[in-house]
């Protein structure tokens, strides 16, 4: 036993002499550095009588060159190491081997003028395409304002629905994550439902060619039921307008409208909310 720790002491002032400073010494014997290693280390040395002067940086240590720069031809000293540098400055560095080289063949594209964006973007008087009023605008500009523009293109889509150019708005054939999950819950409950059931806003005395899809279209002793799974688009104020004007047309002809906002469930605090409005609805129906 005090054969191999003489052995292994041997070793470590081996290991200790040939480098180049503590740090090195104690990443070459523990594997990585610290106050610990190099209290270890100190310890050793003050054991053998070695003072810490063997870690001065020398060429002799340090594997130190002398090599002369291929773009001034002056002489500088490098390490022979992975660290060896070819040129003695950065400026040397990049006039011998630069880091991009100009292509003389390459033909740039030429940008446009500034006095071509003055005259696109020159403002102009003009006549709006919806409401015939003047107004000062662009050379592209075609309306007066946003409102007559989202008009002109409702009436456009209206006419091309007509006219059997479009369909108009079609249902999806996909299916989104929440309603995937309230087909399970539905079908777990023997709930018979229609899913997507397309209604002309006609039908509900709407002007309008259009339709509504509900949800999940649900029928028990002659009530009609439209339930609704809402996700964050539903929150902003154009949609809560015309939810409104849908939930209105559709309880006035007998519809009963009930909506479920739908939360994320990947917490428990998601799930039992989540719970909570599943039985809320469930407690709804059987009381029908």
């Amino acid at each position: 036993m005090a054969r191999f720790l003489i052995n292994r002491i041997m070793k470590e002032i081996d290991i200790i002499l040939k480098s180049c400073s503590i740090g090195d010494a104690s990443l070459s014997i523990y594997g990585y550095c610290n106050t610990a290693t190099t209290r270890k280390i100190r310890k050793i040395l003050n054991d053998n009588n070695i003072s810490e002067e063997i870690f001065i940086k020398t060429d002799n240590k340090r594997n130190i060159i002398t090599k002369e720069c291929p773009s001034c031809k002056n002489e500088f000293k490098t390490r022979a190491d992975k660290k060896e540098r070819t040129c003695c400055s950065i400026a040397c560095a990049n006039s011998h081997k630069p880091k991009r080289i100009k292509n003389p063949n390459l033909v740039r594209k030429k940008s446009i003028s500034t006095r071509k964006t003055k005259q696109i973007n020159k403002k102009i008087d003009k006549k709006c395409r919806k409401c015939d009023s003047n107004y000062i605008g662009t050379k592209k500009s075609k309306f007066c304002s946003p409102v007559c523009r989202s008009q002109h293109q409702s009436e456009t889509m209206k006419m091309n629905i007509k006219n059997g150019i479009c369909k108009g708005w079609q249902t999806r054939n996909i299916e989104s994550y929440p309603e995937k999950f309230f087909i399970k819950i539905l079908r777990s409950n023997k709930i018979d439902y229609v899913f997507n059931k397309q209604i002309s806003k006609k039908s509900l005395g709407l002007d309008l060619i259009s339709s509504y899809f509900l949800d999940f279209y649900i029928e028990k002793n002659g009530n009609m039921i439209d339930l609704e799974i809402d996700g964050k688009q539903h929150r902003y104020e154009d949609q809560i307008i015309s939810d409104l004007i849908r939930d209105t047309a559709l309880k006035e002809n007998m519809y009963i409208v009930y909506r479920i906002e739908w939360n994320g469930i990947n917490s428990n605090a998601g799930k039992i909310r989540m719970k909570e409005k599943i039985n809320n609805f469930l407690t709804f129906y059987n009381k029908l």
